[in-house]
């Protein structure tokens, strides 16, 4: 149920998103351990609002997401977590842009960051961003205590030519998560554990254009290291443990319009994930991905899209193909 609110003046100009959406659930169990209510029932309201104020150089952008329950018997947690709350100032106009507060940092991984950053942009064809603060949200969407800092810095670059564009973007970051049992029943003891560790992520990629609006080439290398986590016994002890996963990409693709009615993709990707624990070959997530994809118009009235996609994995060895 989405609302707007726009409103101009002569000196700024503001604007605003209200979205609201209701979620009910119920679960039934009739085993022994399920406890003396055999139907349970849960229901909650989300809440998504967006907003911008803009006067002269300055403006605010806020971005809010919350869930809360409003009736039922499940312990449900309620979350409110602001992804962008943040004043901006513009130094040099269409140039210089700073900003203050809490926003969404440009980085491989989920990276809510309170803090400062800067974009510069020295020309039309050119970006440079650099950001530098704390965590805000953790990477499993839990709010962060003001006493709690887990730095974060890192920043972004662009170019695009007329032929060609170039981009990277590095982060450095801590990340925090919580296991174990909550209190359901305010005052109730809890036994949560928490553990703390810190995330690298690095990317670059590029395309070239050889043929003007005919070939496109491209490819892009991932290092992520803390990219996720898991819990889960070490191969030397059952005891429960929070583990980080790195993450290592590269991919490649080219685009061929061959004429207007028929075109050809080719892609080529590649994926390790390192996990620091014992796992069973099938549960290794790494692959490599081939694929190629043909689009062609049929009579000027629809398109066919037939494609073919081999995957790799050290466990076994998949071909899949689609028409569209």
């Amino acid at each position: 149920m989405p609302l707007w609110l726009v409103a101009t003046a002569l000196a700024g100009q503001a604007e605003g998103e209200l979205a609201l959406d209701l979620l009910h659930a119920t679960s039934t169990s009739d085993l022994p351990s399920s406890g003396p209510q055999e139907g349970l029932s849960a229901t909650e309201l989300g809440t998504r609002l967006r907003g911008s104020v803009e006067q002269a150089r300055f403006g605010f952008v806020l971005d809010y997401q919350g869930r809360e329950a409003v009736a039922g018997q499940f312990p449900t947690t309620p979350y409110r977590l602001f992804y962008r709350a943040e004043v901006t100032a513009t130094v040099v106009e269409d140039r210089l842009v700073l900003g203050l507060g809490r926003f969404m940092a440009p980085s491989v991984l989920w990276l809510a960051v309170d803090g400062v950053r800067g974009t510069w942009t020295p020309s039309d064809s050119a970006r440079v961003e650099l950001f530098g603060g704390r965590r805000g949200i953790t990477s499993a969407r839990s709010n962060l205590g003001f006493d709690t800092w887990l730095p974060a810095v890192g920043g972004s670059a662009s170019w695009r030519g007329q032929r060609a564009s170039l981009d990277g973007m590095a982060s450095f970051a801590g990340d925090q998560a919580s296991y174990g049992t909550e209190g359901v029943v305010p005052g109730d003891a809890t036994l949560t554990t928490t553990d703390t560790w810190t995330s690298i992520a690095l990317t670059g990629g590029g395309t070239v254009e050889p043929v003007d609006d005919a070939l496109i080439v491209g490819a892009r290398g991932t290092i992520s290291q803390g990219a996720s986590w898991l819990i889960a016994p070490t191969a030397s002890s059952p005891e429960l443990v929070v583990t980080s996963v790195d993450l290592y990409q590269a991919l490649g693709f080219v685009r061929y319009r061959i004429s207007d009615g028929a075109r050809l993709d080719l892609d080529a990707i590649s994926q390790v994930t390192a996990v620091p624990i014992s796992l069973d070959e099938l549960q290794d997530p790494s692959f490599t991905d081939l694929r190629g994809r043909f689009a062609g118009r049929l009579l000027d009235m629809a398109w066919l899209r037939p494609d073919v996609r081999l995957r790799l994995r050290q466990d076994r060895t998949e071909l899949r193909t689609g028409l569209a």
